[in-house]
C-alpha cells in the first residue's frame, strides 16, 4: 500500500502516541469508525447531544491538526465521599476518545463489550453528521488478507459467525479446531451459502475481532501495528466506497447515479426484489414510497427526514441496482441507505451517468 495514502499520515506521531497509551494502559480495547458528512463540523452536533442528554458530555482536547474529544458517559449515581466530601461515582467510567481527521472519525474505548456497544449505539444520535461504517463480508476478508502481508504472519481463525446471504435465513457459529486460516473459514461459509458476519483471529501477540457492523475488538501491544495493520486497512476499504458517495458528481447532482453490481443474480422474482424494501423500511427517520407495484424491477423514492434528502432506488436487472440522489443529496444519508441494502446483497460500487439508468 502507498504510504502516502495511510490514514493519519500527516498526524502519525500524535495518533501513534494515543494508541500506544491505550494499548499500554488497557491491553484490550474496542474501536469503531464513522464516516462524516463532508464540510460539517463536529462541535455543533456534539454540543446539541450534550444539551439534550442527562448522561452525555464531551471535552475537546488540545491537538495540532486533529480534532480529539474525550466523551463522558455518566455511570451510576454520584455519591458524596464521607471522608473528603467530593462526589464520586459508584463505578469508574470507562474512557472514550473520539478522533477526527478528514471525513473519518475513530472512537476507541476500554469499556467492556456490553457497555461499549450501548454507548456506540447511543452515538447514532449524531446522525446525520456521522454514520457508523458497515463492512461487507468480502471487505473483512480483504482487510485480513492485506494485514497478513504487512505482518508477514498468518491469522488463525478461532471463531467466526456466518449469517444469511441474499435473503437466506441462516446463521452458523463455528469454533474451528486447530485454528484454521481466513481462506478456509470463508470457504466453509461459502459452502453453506452464508456470509461472514464477524470473525475472531489471532497471530502471536495480536488478537482482532472484526464485525460487519463496524465494531472492532483489539488486543495489540504495538501501536504501529494497530494503525498500519488494522485501521489503515479498514479505512482504505471504506474510503473507496465513501469517496464514490461523496464525489462532486453525486453531491452536485451532475447527472450521475451510484451503481451496485452484485456478484450473482438475485432479483429474479418479485419476492427477492421486495427484500430491499423490507430492509429499508427498518431505517429510522426514512420513509419509502414505491413507484411501481409487484414488479421484479421495482423503483422507490426514499425520504430521509434527518437530512431532507430524497433518493431514488431502481432495480434494473437481476444483478444490478442504481441509487440516484434526487433532492438535497447527502453522502452520509446515501451511505446509510447503502449499508442497509448491503445487509441483503453485496456488490461493487461505481458512479455511472443517469442516462444509463
Amino acid at each position: 500500500m502507498d504510504g502516502g495514502n495511510l490514514w493519519f499520515y500527516d498526524n502519525r506521531n500524535e495518533i501513534l502516541g494515543i494508541l500506544q497509551d491505550f494499548s499500554n494502559e488497557y491491553g484490550n480495547f474496542y474501536a469503531t469508525l464513522f464516516v462524516k458528512e463532508p464540510g460539517i463540523d463536529l462541535i455543533e452536533p456534539l454540543t446539541i447531544l450534550e444539551k439534550r442528554s442527562r448522561v452525555f458530555g464531551f471535552e475537546e482536547k488540545e491537538s495540532s491538526d486533529l480534532e480529539i474529544f474525550e466523551l463522558n458517559f455518566e455511570n451510576g449515581e454520584a455519591e458524596e465521599c464521607p471522608n473528603c466530601g467530593e462526589l464520586i461515582q459508584e463505578e469508574s467510567s470507562p474512557k472514550f476518545l473520539m478522533i477526527r481527521e478528514d471525513n473519518f472519525v475513530l472512537v476507541i474505548s476500554n469499556a467492556n463489550s456490553k457497555e461499549y456497544e450501548a454507548r456506540i449505539n447511543y452515538l447514532n444520535a449524531l446522525y446525520p453528521t456521522l454514520s457508523r461504517i458497515f463492512l461487507r463480508s468480502a471487505q473483512i476478508q480483504d482487510i485480513l488478507d492485506s494485514s497478513e502481508e504487512q505482518l508477514e504472519q498468518d491469522w488463525k481463525v478461532t471463531e467466526f459467525v456466518a449469517k444469511r446471504r441474499y435473503g437466506q435465513e441462516v446463521s452458523v457459529q463455528e469454533y474451528p479446531k486447530g485454528n484454521i486460516g481466513v481462506e478456509e473459514a470463508y470457504r466453509r461459509a461459502e459452502e453453506r451459502d452464508t456470509w461472514i458476519d464477524n470473525m475472531h483471529v489471532n497471530s502471536l501477540d495480536k488478537r482482532v475481532r472484526l464485525r460487519r457492523d463496524g465494531i472492532i475488538n483489539l488486543s495489540f501491544t504495538n501501536a504501529e501495528d494497530i494503525l498500519s495493520l488494522v485501521f489503515n486497512q479498514i479505512r482504505e476499504e471504506v474510503k473507496e466506497d465513501y469517496e464514490v458517495l461523496a464525489s462532486e458528481e453525486i453531491l452536485e447532482q451532475e447527472d450521475a447515479a451510484i451503481e451496485l453490481s452484485l456478484e450473482r443474480d438475485y432479483f429474479t422474482d418479485i419476492e427477492s426484489s421486495q427484500a430491499i424494501k423490507k430492509e429499508l423500511n427498518q431505517v429510522e427517520q426514512v420513509d419509502i414510497f414505491p413507484l411501481t407495484q409487484d414488479s421484479e424491477q421495482p423503483e422507490y423514492y426514499l425520504k430521509d427526514y434527518s437530512t431532507g434528502s430524497v433518493t431514488k432506488i431502481i432495480v434494473t436487472g437481476q444483478d444490478k441496482l442504481f441509487i440516484s440522489p434526487e433532492l438535497y443529496p447527502s453522502a452520509v444519508s446515501i451511505y446509510k441507505i447503502l449499508t442497509k441494502i448491503s445487509d441483503v446483497v453485496e456488490g461493487e460500487i461505481n458512479v455511472t451517468k443517469t442516462q444509463t439508468v
